[in-house]
């Protein structure tokens, strides 16, 4: 018997693996419709992500404390750069646009 070249077995692991791994990504499917007592028991909230929250909710709650941090980033920012009161430097009273004096 002949010993098989690293090549030829590098070759066949990786086709191996590759088998695996497309049979392993495939899964298994279930029914909707499967309403049975094993199908409740295997999953008893299927669309909850958090303990009370379904994948909308969620996404709607992490986009909306995105949105308000982005908000508070840019108030921050004109703080910094102090851009968010007028100059007191200045002779003459500022015209406020936003019709509220500060």
């Amino acid at each position: 018997m002949q010993p098989v070249s690293k090549s030829r077995f590098r070759i066949s692991a990786v086709c191996a693996l590759a088998l695996a791994g497309g049979l392993a990504l495939t899964g298994c499917q279930s029914s909707p419709d499967d309403v049975s007592y094993g199908a409740i028991k295997r999953d008893l909230t299927p669309e909850l992500i958090t303990m009370h929250e379904t994948h909308v909710d969620a996404d709607r709650n992490m986009r909306t404390a995105g949105n308000q941090n982005l908000r508070m980033m840019f108030e921050d920012l004109g703080r910094l750069f102090l851009l968010d009161n007028p100059s007191t430097l200045r002779p003459n009273d500022p015209i406020f646009t936003s019709g509220n004096p500060r």
